[in-house]
């Protein structure tokens, strides 16, 4: 049974994700996700894939 911090976190990405579009995003927030999308489009073998990322993330601790 999830416990119930984890279930208010949950519960406010919930809210958050419902409400996306009224988040605003700072101009230079845009601009720095753009350069870093456009840097792996042009390098995408330069990436680590997201599992082992996360298995060095956990070895690392």
């Amino acid at each position: 049974m999830p416990s119930r911090k984890n279930l208010q976190q949950e519960e406010v990405w919930y809210k958050i994700s419902q409400s996306s579009e009224n988040i605003d995003v700072p101009q230079w927030q845009k601009k720095e996700l753009d350069k870093r999308l456009s840097e792996h489009r042009s390098h995408p073998n330069e990436a680590t894939p997201y599992h082992e990322f996360h298995v060095e993330l956990r070895e690392s601790l």
